[in-house]
């Protein structure tokens, strides 16, 4: 009831054309700029404030109503009272930079793979279960994974090191690997990655958020 009334007054104080989205690191780098230019020239009374963090506190305040619309990845045990719309599924791939040990002489394994430490993000289930179950990879004891905050650390991290690898859908990477500045590693990944558009069924149905999630249904099918 609580929550109404915090969407009722909302409305009644005029802030029903702002919009809060959040965003994982992967979408935000993919589309989140074309989402926010087509928003403005669409809907130019339509205010909107981007925020990212890790999926699982993404949703959360998705719960508590401190966002109206989240793009992330899917996760594990889904808060109750959310919504999710699969807007992309692709496959993972594995970069490095040009003179990795693994450019030239590929892995023929997952195991062969992790034998060289792994820069990532905050890694979501159901990754590392995978790891751990199917392919017998402790990915948090690993010695010397690199944690990053967001993708653009991410990859300056993996440009600088000789040894470092990471992996995401190809498109997190597209502009470095078109450069020639992080190369395929040559071995296929059984993991699929997916981005979801989260949004509360128990929030007011605000019109501006209903034409925003059109928005973004729109730039992830192109």
């Amino acid at each position: 009831a609580s929550r109404l009334v915090h969407d009722i007054r909302r409305v009644a104080s005029g802030q029903r054309g702002l919009v809060r989205i959040g965003v994982g690191p992967i979408p935000a780098r993919m589309l989140l700029a074309r989402i926010a230019s087509t928003i403005s020239e669409r809907y130019p009374d339509i205010s909107i404030e981007i925020v990212s963090n890790a999926t699982r506190q993404l949703l959360q305040w998705l719960v508590n109503r401190e966002v109206d619309v989240v793009i992330c990845a899917p996760v594990v045990n889904e808060p109750t009272g959310i919504h999710a719309e699969v807007l992309l599924e692709t496959g993972i791939v594995a970069v490095a930079r040009p003179d990795h040990p693994m450019i030239a002489d590929p892995p023929t394994s997952i195991a062969g793979l992790f034998k060289y430490p792994i820069a990532t993000l905050l890694v979501e289930p159901p990754y590392p279960e995978l790891l751990r179950e199917e392919h017998g990879i402790d990915l948090e004891a690993q010695v010397g994974r690199v944690l990053c905050p967001d993708i653009g650390m991410l990859v300056q991290v993996v440009r600088s090191s000789p040894r470092l690898f990471t992996a995401g859908p190809r498109f997190a990477f597209a502009e470095e690997i078109a450069s020639g500045n992080l190369v395929v590693i040559d071995i296929p990944l059984p993991f699929r990655h997916q981005i979801q558009m989260h949004t509360s069924i128990l929030a007011y149905p605000l019109p501006a958020v209903t034409r925003i999630r059109a928005i973004i249904r729109d730039t992830f099918a192109e």
